[in-house]
């Protein structure tokens, strides 16, 4: 074992402290050091040992032994206390060796948590607008997560909450079912359940699912109140101890990250508690109101586009729903997606965006639960019909249809009125455009129902007209023209009549303050409607 330089010096010393001792005796009998070697040689032939001066002797060796062990000992325990002061100092750099292991594997732990989490829900998401809302092949088609999970969760022990642990655990195990029947792709209907019963369970109540697919950032924006608050704190555990600055003020706690609040208020038991503020990652107001053992239960719910805008503010008391709105990103007509007082956590007063089987059905205004002042009806995600409701009907707008049906005016019964329309059809009408007065048409140009296969008229009446057609106007330019319009007319209906079991005739019609008037009856003038399902075949 190669010895150290210290300990040669050490040693060295112990060696030539004897000479020194004696030389230091000398002096103390002797005085000046330069009279020493005279003083020996003068009675080198006179040292003799005698009773007189024995004692004198006896006590110099013992002083020089006194002195010798009063240096070891000192010399001694000088190093036994800086052996140690050394020995304490290794035990304080281990010990905080193994501190700062801890707390970097807190930080690791909570850090990977966090990112998990954050893209599992941002999956979750992408999964739900793709297999639900568009109905293609999922999108992520692969989900991951680390295997060593659990441990992660458990370096947060001293960070969170049992009950916040025990969520976090529920959460990963659901994510992890999730992955498996999307590992797995054999049952689309199952994934398709559970993509349904994750979302309902993890994103805010108030956002109408089918709103996600609006890109509105961060995965953050859309949770519930219980996961942010979970998903904060474990942000808050992955930075270290120097960038966290938590000082005293009048509320409780103030946490800082860097310049950002990250919470405001108290904390019992690592959980939030009594009147507190929540703040998201740029330092703005998330959550503002009443903490009970960790939840946010009365208070006001924040969340912002382009940083500092508001894209949503709601209202809770004693965790209900109480008032709130929801901007659209941008102008528009109708600039909220929902606005208003809630009862039983639904609008019952004010504006609201509705769907059923995530296809949009209203957006307008609503009065006690009806649909009540301006909205838009959609039919197959189409606008159908735009303008005024009360009490759930429609009574003035803009109604839109097939085939260029169009009608604006007054309504009753939620149908059209009074006003102009294009485009009208039914059991006797048919592409009739004009004014419609009360419900009828009243001026304009259309077609009129005649007869049907069976002979039966308007008037359920059977009758006839001959012209007489003089060979010398045959061939007149206007009169041949229309004969070969009406022949080639009454050919393409002749063959829809022949095809068809069932039919409608409809002829051209005008109509004067209410009063209708068929045009000329030929074959240019009618129009033949069939029923689909009634065509022939070769057996009848």
């Amino acid at each position: 074992m190669k010895l150290s330089k210290g300990f040669w010096v050490l040693v060295t010393f112990f060696l030539i402290l004897p000479i020194l001792v004696v030389i230091a005796l000398l002096l103390f009998f002797y005085g000046n050091i330069n009279d020493i070697p005279d003083i020996i040689l003068k009675n080198r032939n006179h040292l003799t040992l005698n009773a007189a001066s024995y004692p004198t002797l006896s006590e110099t060796i013992n002083y020089t032994i006194t002195g010798y062990s009063i240096i070891v000992t000192g010399i001694f325990s000088y190093v036994v206390w800086k052996t140690s002061v050394r020995s304490y100092e290794v035990a304080e750099a281990v010990k905080s060796l193994e501190d700062n292991r801890d707390k970097e594997a807190i930080r690791q732990g909570a850090l990977i948590t966090y990112y998990e989490l954050l893209t599992g829900f941002s999956n979750l998401r992408e999964l739900y607008i793709s297999v639900i809302l568009e109905n293609v092949s999922p999108s992520p088609q692969k989900m991951f997560f680390s295997d060593d999970w659990v441990k992660n969760i458990s370096t947060l022990r001293d960070k969170l909450n049992s009950s916040e642990l025990n969520y976090i655990h529920r959460l990963f195990n659901n994510f992890l079912i999730l992955k498996s029947l999307l590992d797995s792709g054999e049952d689309r209907e199952k994934l398709a359940i559970y993509i349904n019963i994750m979302l309902a369970d993890n994103f805010a109540e108030f956002i109408p699912m089918e709103l996600i697919q609006n890109n509105f950032g961060s995965a953050m924006k859309y949770l519930n109140r219980d996961n942010y608050i979970v998903l904060t704190k474990i942000r808050l555990s992955s930075f270290t101890q120097k960038e966290v600055v938590v000082t005293e003020v009048k509320e409780g706690q103030l946490v800082l990250v860097g310049q950002n609040p990250v919470y405001r208020g108290r904390v019992t038991n690592n959980l939030f508690e009594g009147e507190g503020t929540l703040y998201n990652e740029e330092g703005m107001p998330k959550l503002e109101g009443i903490f009970n053992k960790g939840q946010f239960i009365t208070g006001k719910i924040y969340e912002y586009y382009e940083s500092s805008n508001i894209l949503y503010e709601v209202e809770l008391e004693n965790d209900m729903l109480k008032s709130g709105y929801m901007k659209k990103n941008g102008e528009c007509d109708l600039p909220y997606y929902f606005k208003g007082d809630f009862t039983d956590n639904e609008i019952s007063n004010g504006f609201v965006t509705l769907f059923s089987n995530h296809i949009i059905t209203y957006e307008g205004s609503v009065k006690e639960g009806e649909f009540s002042g301006k909205g838009i009806r959609y039919s197959r995600g189409l606008v159908k019909f735009k303008g005024e409701f009360s009490k759930g009907d429609i009574i003035y707008g803009e109604q839109f249809g097939q085939k260029g049906f169009y009608f604006k005016g007054q309504f009753k019964y939620n149908r059209p009125w009074t006003g102009e329309i294009r485009n009208l059809s039914n059991d006797y009408v048919l592409d009739f455009s004009g004014d419609l007065v009360e419900g009828k048409p009243h001026d304009g140009k259309g077609y009129i129902f005649q007869n049907d296969q069976d002979g039966n008229d308007r008037y359920f009446q059977e009758w006839q007209e001959e012209r007489d057609v003089h060979h010398d106007d045959y061939y007149n330019d206007d009169e041949f023209s229309q004969q070969q319009e009406d022949w080639f007319h009454e050919q393409s209906n002749k063959n829809i009549r022949k095809s068809y079991h069932r039919w409608e005739d409809f002829i051209k019609a005008e109509w004067s303050n209410g009063e209708v008037k068929e045009l000329e009856d030929r074959e240019s003038n009618k129009k033949v409607v069939y029923y689909t399902g009634s065509k022939k075949t070769d057996e009848n």
